[in-house]
């Protein structure tokens, strides 16, 4: 696959690979506590659900700052434990109406990045400059993921970028940033293709007037978002293959109804009652067309199909609904299954860590063995050997910690208790006391 992107504005190299990981979680766990499922998303809407389900400690408010350069910004009160929003009003238009406007979705997400990330969570002056560069490229990715998500932007139909654009909700700037992180710019000039702006359907025939799965009359303005609506198998005469109530699949004799519960079982033009500009009903007649499996209307005139008619395909909007509801289900397993395959790799990484420890444990327990009997023979105070034993102990696990041991080891305890005996049964030295005596003595860090 051909990876597209302008290097010169490529920033997501810029964050270390961890934090952009440690990004993703963040916004899966954001989206499943918020119960986001529809796009595109109002990030106004956004942080007042927020507010008044108090998910978020926050505060919204609004200053007319005309010589500031900021559209939004975030601040946190550690004394109060709330963060604020404030909004720029004299460089905002809300609600958007061009892609200048939408740019304070995006600022609001970036914030809200901020936010979710903990950036806020630690004051500016502990940061250095290189610090406070990457928070900012991590609150971009988060928002560009937030707004556009990787697999709906994708899957999109590039009418041009600035349909795009407002289709998520974002400035064009921003959809072009995030096309960029993710190497797809080739999207941009790609080839539109014929698709209902009102369902999304693109299975449109060059010969039609109206939508199958709405009704809509077929215009120059083409969707951008594409929708696959579920279709009655069919077969080369236009006949189902299998009956869509009793599913009779018996179905190849030459009759036109099933012959176990009488289902019409072809997909044809309908009658259809409609009215007219001055309120007159009226039936238009059937033109005879064949229709496709998920046809509800007729290409050419309009009229509803037969299978629509006796309810065999649902009102589109209610298969729109089911399939968005799928689709989140679907990516929440798929996120699921990535997280236990991520999982199981780090287990046999820490496990070979924890075994490592193991061995440095008994190794240690040799050394202050001989230690103690060092101590014996020289007669030192018993609190002069607890205080030398301490500090060596400590010693010894910050030089085994700075070799590289991951933060997921320190949780590893819980998924492996049955290595505990190995190193149970150290009576000699009472690790845990002689460390809990010291307060620089970092006691949660010992794993176990």
């Amino acid at each position: 696959m051909t990876l597209i992107c302008n290097l010169d504005h490529y920033t997501l190299n810029k964050i270390p690979q961890h934090r952009i990981e440690f990004i993703e979680l963040k916004l899966k766990q954001f989206i499943k506590k918020n119960d986001i499922k529809k796009w595109p998303l109002d990030c106004v809407v956004l942080l007042k659900e927020l507010r008044d389900s108090k998910r978020m400690p926050l505060i919204l408010g609004s200053v007319p700052v005309t010589s500031s350069i900021f559209d939004a910004q975030a601040r946190y009160y550690p004394d109060l434990n709330v963060y604020m929003f404030l909004i720029n009003k004299s460089k905002v238009t809300y609600p958007f109406k061009s892609s200048k406007d939408r740019r304070l979705n995006f600022t609001l997400a970036h914030e809200i990045g901020h936010v979710v990330l903990g950036h806020l969570d630690i004051p500016d002056h502990l940061k250095t400059k290189k610090d406070r560069d990457i928070e900012e490229q991590e609150a971009n990715e988060f928002a560009g993921r937030l707004l556009a998500p990787e697999q709906k932007l994708l899957s999109c139909n590039f009418t041009s970028i600035e349909s795009v654009a407002a289709h998520f909700n974002i400035s064009k700037q921003a959809l072009w940033k995030r096309l960029n992180h993710l190497q797809k710019l080739d999207l941009i000039k790609s080839k539109p293709l014929v698709v209902c702006n009102t369902c999304g359907n693109s299975e449109v025939s060059v010969f039609a007037d109206c939508c199958k799965i709405c009704g809509s009359t077929i215009g120059k303005r083409m969707g951008v978002e594409i929708v696959k609506y579920r279709s009655h198998k069919l077969n080369p005469l236009g006949k189902a293959s299998i009956c869509p109530i009793c599913k009779n699949e018996e179905t190849h004799s030459e009759g036109e109804y099933c012959k176990i519960c009488g289902t019409f079982l072809y997909n044809v033009c309908a009658p259809t009652e409609k009215v007219s500009d001055t309120n007159f009903y009226y039936t238009q007649k059937s033109c005879g067309a064949y229709l496709e499996g998920n046809a509800r209307y007729c290409e050419n005139c309009g009229n509803e199909s037969t299978f629509y008619r006796d309810k065999l395909l649902s009102y589109w909007i209610d298969e729109k609904n089911i399939q968005d509801f799928v689709e989140s289900q679907e990516e929440s397993y798929s996120q699921v299954a990535a997280t236990l395959e991520h999982s199981y790799d780090n287990y046999n990484f820490i496990k070979e860590r924890w075994i490592s420890f193991l061995d440095f444990l008994d190794n240690l327990k040799s050394q202050y063995v001989a230690l103690f009997n060092h101590f014996e023979l020289t007669n030192i105070e018993y609190d002069e050997k607890e205080n030398c034993l301490s500090m060596g102990f400590m010693l010894k696990w910050q030089m085994f910690k700075n070799s590289g041991m991951p933060d997921s080891f320190h949780n590893a305890k819980y998924e492996m208790e049955h290595l505990f005996s190995r190193y149970a049964n150290l009576e000699d030295i009472d690790f845990k006391y002689l460390g809990a005596k010291h307060k620089e003595f970092d006691d949660d860090a010992i794993p176990f």
